[in-house]
């Protein structure tokens, strides 16, 4: 992600900033989420990385704070769309008991 995907901001209580998980979380940064969405980390960290960018968010929270964690079921999530879709499932061999 960088800075030209960021919307334009709403108003003065609303800003946007990146973040690099694997770096040391600054300290004006630290304790000061009630809660934190993530999505989609699986396809943006390398192997071996999880354990220091899961301390790092959890350096984000404050006491109590709750993590909303999102990753996509890429072995089953496009069959999951798929059904949806019949014309596609008859384009597709297609088996649903995968």
């Amino acid at each position: 992600m960088s800075t030209e995907q960021f919307p334009p901001g709403p108003h003065d209580a609303v800003s946007f900033s990146t973040l690099n998980l694997l770096e040391p979380v600054p300290a004006h940064l630290q304790a000061t989420f009630d809660v934190l969405h993530l999505r989609l980390l699986i396809v943006g960290l390398p192997a071996g990385t999880w354990e220091l960018a899961c301390q790092n968010i959890l350096t984000l929270l404050k006491p109590d704070g709750w993590v909303q964690w999102e990753e996509g079921d890429f072995k089953y999530g496009t069959l999951a769309l798929l059904r949806t879709n019949r014309f596609l499932m008859n384009d597709i061999d297609f088996n649903p008991s995968v």
